[in-house]
């Protein structure tokens, strides 16, 4: 996924503590979200936060002050001593955030009868969605062939690429079933073009994206970037790998699996979103086929598994996932989605 860590900051009400849009998470702690973008029609905001009792913390001081009296006669010397002490105690309740899906919600982007369309008022099947600097939301409008641009509190959006009349086909206006999105510091959009097996760069205002030096992609889906360097982390959903490319480079290099689809330790299965971990430098990877969220750290040959099956299987437990699509961190945690369960897991 390509959800921005802006979103957290950006998009008020109604998640707390932290407001969210739909695909960003607020906790140190892994939560699971079932509600794809892909299913539905609109993307929307959904808050309700209450405080739980996370530990109770006593403590208790004693203090002691001693009184020493002395009297004296011309015969005798008498030496008095008393001892007082005194007890506090006090009790230090710590919180923290549970955080419920809320029944009622604003949509943000698209119709809220949930009405697919061509339309700019409309999107149909929407996979991602990415947040730039500015508060405008740039979503993958993947049944319409299009990205649309989307400022928050707008009636429609604008189409920034592919076509307006959601037109399919190969040539560099278009695009085909695109499925992720992400936007750079500079609003220059690049586009995962699922379909057509390649990845797009769309400039800011352009008429024509350009297709990026990644041969032999097959199906990608999720793209995300890394903030620091501008490098690109695409995955090659039908490669069963992630790809990553240097802008300007003359090709992209797998950085993990490629080792045909597996549960084993150096294998993905489908992989879909994902999301680069500036702070460990790995890639948080929803590998989808096997059922389960890993982390990819650069360089290493293996992965970790985070949440679900590392066996593969799938299922409805809080333990396991079932085609999880996308994931995502805010600055302080993150989100996956659990796509066929349709669910929230969340534990903070």
């Amino acid at each position: 996924m390509s959800a921005s860590p802006a979103v957290a900051s950006k998009i008020a009400s109604p998640w707390k503590p932290l407001p969210l849009v739909v695909a960003v998470g607020v906790s140190s702690s892994l939560i699971i979200i079932g509600m794809s973008l892909g299913l539905g029609l609109g993307i929307g905001l959904h808050n309700s936060n209450e405080n739980l009792i996370d530990a109770i913390t006593t403590s208790t001081t004693t203090v002691t002050t001693a009184t020493i009296t002395i009297s004296t006669s011309t015969t005798s010397s008498t030496s008095t001593t008393s001892t007082t002490s005194t007890t506090s105690t006090t009790t230090t309740v710590a919180t923290r955030c549970l955080l419920q899906w809320n029944t009622t919600g604003a949509t943000v982007a698209g119709d809220a009868s949930g009405a697919a369309g061509t339309t700019l008022n409309r999107l149909s099947n929407p996979n991602d969605i990415s947040l730039d600097s500015n508060n405008t939301l740039y979503i993958a409008d993947t049944g319409n062939n299009r990205v649309l641009q989307w400022v928050i509190g707008a009636t429609s959006g604008t189409v920034v690429a592919g076509q307006a009349n959601a037109a399919s086909g190969v040539a560099a206006n278009q695009l085909n079933a695109p499925q992720g999105v992400v936007v750079d510091t500079s609003s220059n959009i690049y586009v995962a073009d699922t379909n057509n097996n390649r990845v797009q760069s769309w400039p800011t205002l352009a008429v024509q994206g350009t297709s990026l030096s990644i041969t032999g992609l097959s199906g990608p889906t999720g793209i995300t970037r890394d903030n620091n360097t501008g490098t690109l982390y695409i995955s090659d959903t039908g490669n069963h790998r992630v790809m990553q490319y240097v802008l300007g480079a003359a090709a992209g290099v797998s950085v993990a699996g490629g080792n045909l689809a597996g549960n084993a330790n150096n294998q993905l299965n489908s992989p879909a979103g994902l999301y680069f971990d500036s702070t460990t430098n790995s890639l948080v990877i929803a590998n989808s086929g096997s059922h389960n969220i890993v982390r990819w750290v650069l360089g290493a040959t293996v992965r970790t598994v985070l949440a679900g099956s590392s066996a593969g299987t799938a299922g409805s437990t809080p333990a396991l996932l079932n085609t999880p699509y996308d994931v995502t961190f805010d600055s302080s945690g993150n989100i996956q989605r659990d796509t066929s369960n349709l669910r929230f897991i969340g534990d903070f």
